[in-house]
């Protein structure tokens, strides 16, 4: 910020005229009627132009501090904009981490390699800011990829829909929890949708069921993403997950055995359930090693 304001100063030095004569007075006076003409009180200035140029220069140049009231200033009207091109959002989301009970945290913050307790969870989270954030990042990155089905580095749509179905538009911000750590709060403007409450109205009026009946579709649909098994395959003999053989789920799958060690370490025996295996070789998989190799093989 203040390499660009020095080669804006030596490119067009007349921007910054008139702005070492200024006066303590006149800037408080520009200050005074411009939060009176923003509450709505006065019309116009009639203040010193150059004082509103150098407050301006200012707004603008605060607006790239992280936190600070010009950053949020604008961004809120960049959501308004937003709101004004795409109409009202269809969703708001929270994207919150678990951090205090993430094992990935503590691994990112150099832990153990074993599953550690909450409480060791949370002061490795609570330790290492750096840890957490990235953490954060992951989740943010793995939300707008497959969640909102949008690649951010081409700034479009991916090959398949994401979970929400056909993304509009979706703004997203970022701010500090009461226990600080992280989350983000999202708008997001799904295709084929009311803009205004007019037009939902409307809708509504005229083909009603209709209109209730696709709602409760789409809601239903993001309930369920279909992954073909075929695209994974046995980490043993390489046989299609297509011809997996499901098991006879045990008793004990029903049972909390995780809940049983809250605050300290759960054993090492507890594993997951083995519940489908290989056609071929025989092999038994829990169902999320199943789902885990699918979902890094797509």
């Amino acid at each position: 910020m203040y390499i660009q304001t020095a080669l804006r100063c030596r490119r067009a030095p007349s921007i910054f005229d008139g702005f070492n004569e200024l006066s303590e007075a006149e800037l408080a006076e520009a200050l005074k009627e411009n939060e009176q003409i923003r509450q709505g009180r006065k019309s116009a200035t009639r203040s010193s132009a150059v004082a509103n140029r150098f407050l301006k220069s200012a707004e603008v140049s605060s607006s790239a501090i992280w936190r600070s009231a010009a950053e949020r200033r604008h961004y809120r009207q960049q959501t308004f904009a937003y709101q004004t091109r795409f109409g009202q959002p269809m969703l708001f989301v929270t994207l919150t981490p678990n951090s205090d009970n993430s094992f990935v945290t503590v691994q990112y913050s150099g832990g153990a390699s074993e599953l550690p307790s909450r409480i060791e969870t949370r002061k490795a989270t609570m330790g290492d800011d750096a840890a957490s954030a990235r953490l954060l990042m992951r989740q943010m990155d793995a939300f707008v990829k497959d969640v909102l089905g949008l690649d951010p580095v081409i700034n479009g749509p991916k090959p398949f829909k994401g979970l929400l179905g056909e993304v509009r538009a979706y703004f997203g911000m970022v701010e500090t929890q009461g226990r600080g750590t992280l989350h983000g709060h999202f708008l997001i403007w799904l295709c084929r949708c009311p803009p205004n409450a007019e037009s939902f109205e409307k809708q509504v009026a005229t083909d009603s069921e209709i209109f209730l009946n696709e709602v409760a579709q789409y809601a239903d649909s993001t309930n369920q993403l279909p992954i073909p098994l075929d695209s994974g395959n046995c980490v043993n003999c390489g046989k299609t997950f297509a011809t997996l053989v499901s098991l006879p789920i045990p008793v004990k799958a029903r049972e909390n055995i995780v809940g049983r060690f809250v605050g300290r370490r759960v054993p090492p025996h507890i594993r997951e359930l083995l519940l489908v295996s290989c056609c071929r070789c025989n092999a038994q998989f829990s169902s999320q090693h199943a789902l885990r190799r699918l979902l890094l093989m797509n």
